[in-house]
């Protein structure tokens, strides 16, 4: 059961970081485009 709970902590937690990841990466695509355009 502990073992369970853990694998879908593992995996909570690194669809977590992927959300995170590619937030970050539009923030920084749209932060780019922005200064690109309204320069």
């Amino acid at each position: 059961m502990l073992v369970m709970g853990l694998e879908e902590f593992k995996k909570i937690r690194n669809s977590l970081l992927g959300y995170l990841l590619v937030g970050i990466a539009l923030l920084c695509i749209y932060t780019a485009v922005e200064a690109f355009l309204f320069a």
